[in-house]
C-alpha cells in the first residue's frame, strides 16, 4: 500500500515530506523517488532513526496524508 501511495501522488507528496522532513534536501527528494525503502533509508541517515523507527515514521506520515481532504 505504502509503495503504491507514494508512487502514485508522488508530486504531490514530495512537497508534504520536505516540509514535514526539513532536513531532507531537495536532491535526496529527488533520490527517493516515490520509495518508501528509500524515504526510510534518508531518514535514518538524516534523522538517526533505526530503520525500524522510519518505517514508522513513514506509515504514521502516510496514515495522516491519506486522511487528509482533498482539496
Amino acid at each position: 500500500m505504502e509503495t503504491e501511495v507514494l508512487k502514485q501522488q508522488w508530486q504531490l507528496m514530495k512537497i508534504e515530506i520536505k516540509k514535514y522532513w526539513w532536513r531532507l534536501s531537495d536532491d535526496d527528494i529527488d533520490q527517493i523517488n516515490g520509495e518508501p525503502k528509500r524515504l526510510e533509508y534518508m531518514l535514518h541517515q538524516k534523522y538517526g532513526y533505526t530503520r525500524e523507527q522510519a518505517g514508522q515514521k513513514v506509515t504514521q506520515f502516510l496514515s495522516m496524508y491519506l486522511q487528509q481532504p482533498a482539496l
